[in-house]
């Protein structure tokens, strides 16, 4: 072979390499990225997202059967009372609530997420039963306790995997219905 013809082989097979190689590394980024935003989302998923109500009460079954019970439920919100209660005095005030929409609000920012004005405002104020700004302990279980009533269809005292399944549905349903969708008529029951 000639010198000329050499130089030019050698050439293409560093040309090939390079490229090889720049399309290895490119992979590699996509690779990155998507596990990143994968994980990303599951994080959001599990606190914030769409699966944030299902995620919270799946926490809840704490012996992991699948099911959740009616005290486990309750036990969940006396968890959910006891990290809100920062002051550790068995009640959860305005101000806590504040400084808690406040690091939610850091957290979805760290994120490069925003929460909506006023998405948070009345968080924790239907728990608040007798309305004097003041959650207790006595207030959340009574919540909790008629948030499971509500959600257990079958009155067994255990929410199962096709129960929550359907109030995540009716959730997306009710919240399609907010933003301006069309809301299907209710199931027709035996009873009509």
């Amino acid at each position: 072979m000639s010198p000329a013809v050499t130089e030019t082989v050698s050439m293409r097979k560093t040309i090939l390499i390079l490229s090889l190689a720049a399309s290895a590394l490119g992979a590699t980024a996509c690779s990155a990225q998507a596990t990143q935003t994968n994980q990303t989302n599951q994080a959001d998923t599990a606190e914030h997202g769409h699966g944030h109500r299902g995620a919270m009460m799946m926490r809840a079954d704490t012996n992991r059967d699948g099911v959740i019970t009616r005290a486990e439920a309750i036990a969940a919100a006396d968890a959910r009372l006891d990290k809100l209660d920062t002051n550790h005095d068995g009640t959860v005030t305005a101000d806590e609530m504040a400084a808690r929409r406040a690091a939610m609000r850091e957290r979805m920012a760290a994120r490069g997420m925003t929460l909506p004005d006023g998405a948070t405002r009345g968080m924790g104020r239907h728990r608040d039963r007798d309305g004097d700004g003041i959650m207790t302990k006595a207030e959340a279980e009574a919540h909790a306790a008629t948030r499971f009533d509500r959600m257990d269809a079958n009155h067994d005292g255990k929410l199962d995997k096709t129960e929550l399944a359907n109030l995540r549905e009716m959730r997306h349903l009710r919240h399609d219905k907010m933003r301006g969708g069309d809301m299907p008529p209710p199931q027709p029951t035996d009873n009509q």
